[in-house]
């Protein structure tokens, strides 16, 4: 009865390469978010990343958009309301015209904190 109790090396294995594969995933959006913060990468060009990285395309936008220096989030989900995006969108399911909209109404936003 306790055999199957313990789980098989082939369960283990599984759960690790699920752990190993989170982990990852966790360092890609910390280090996105360190990016973001430092300046190293702007709006524009993290919305090419994450047409060309799965990873990156599952960030919430929300977060994305919160993690730039000098960000307020009641400024930021204000403005996500005014766009009518819904705080919970991924970077990946923004349509062309939202994406638009999105660097048209935070690039400067992103430009006037960079100058204080």
């Amino acid at each position: 009865m306790t055999d199957q109790l313990t789980p098989s090396s082939e369960a283990l294995t599984a759960r690790e390469a699920a752990l190993a594969w989170a982990g990852s995933v966790r360092t890609t959006r910390y280090q996105i978010r360190e990016q973001l913060f430092s300046g190293q990468l702007n709006l524009s060009e993290l919305l090419q990343v994450a047409q060309k990285d799965a990873t990156v395309g599952h960030i919430k936008l929300l977060w994305a958009l919160e993690s730039f220096r000098g960000a307020r989030k009641v400024d930021t989900r204000r403005q996500l309301a005014k766009l009518q995006i819904p705080e919970s969108t991924l970077i990946e399911e923004l349509n062309p015209k939202s994406a638009t909209a999105i660097l048209a109404s935070f690039i400067p936003l992103a430009q006037v904190e960079a100058a204080r």
